[in-house]
């Protein structure tokens, strides 16, 4: 289970179970086809309602947002990874359908944008490729 919020580790066994159902069915979601709170639900084994409560109750936010920042960890791992070229396809795999909007939760959570992250994976990627280069002589 990834660490989004701080105050899963406090939580009974039992509860860090559940959200971590929860969220590996997030995460296992085509990030092509829309995701429902409803779907997100009937997986958990409970209602729309008692979801959103169980959520608020365990995180202290709302489905939605324990949504958008899975995603959000989810495109940072991407970006540090250099799985994807540019900040629109890493949006789109995460599950965001505009790079714009994605690009400014981003900013606003991570307090850097997601091409600066990009960039520097790539200068780095390319500096260890030019040190390889020199030093087996091709």
């Amino acid at each position: 289970m990834t660490k989004v919020f701080d105050n899963q580790q406090n939580l009974p066994q039992f509860q860090r179970q559940w959200l971590h159902k929860v969220e590996k069915h997030i995460l296992q979601h085509d990030p092509a086809v829309a995701l429902n709170i409803a779907e997100i639900a009937r997986a958990a084994g409970v209602s729309e309602r008692q979801f959103y409560r169980q959520v608020k109750q365990l995180l202290g936010t709302t489905p939605n947002n324990f949504i958008q920042r899975l995603r959000l960890e989810r495109a940072k791992c991407m970006l540090e990874s250099g799985a994807f070229p540019t900040v629109a396809e890493v949006a789109y795999a995460a599950g965001f359908n505009c790079p714009d909007y994605f690009s400014n939760l981003f900013y606003k959570k991570y307090g850097t944008r997601p091409a600066r992250l990009l960039r520097r994976d790539v200068r780095f990627a390319q500096g260890n490729r030019d040190g390889l280069e020199s030093a087996t002589g091709l």
